[in-house]
């Protein structure tokens, strides 16, 4: 059985995407070309 370790991430780059997610398209195409789930974008525009 294999882990996986949760990756974390800075404030800073959490301010960054929402600030990216704002100006884009789309936010799934966003989450696409960073490696993140849709549901992480959405989930700190929300927070933050």
């Amino acid at each position: 059985m294999s882990t996986t370790n949760r990756r974390t991430f800075t404030k800073q780059f959490k301010q960054d995407v929402v600030q990216q997610s704002q100006h884009c398209d789309t936010i799934t195409e966003l989450a696409a070309d960073l490696g993140l789930r849709p549901e992480l974008i959405y989930r700190w525009r929300s927070e933050l």
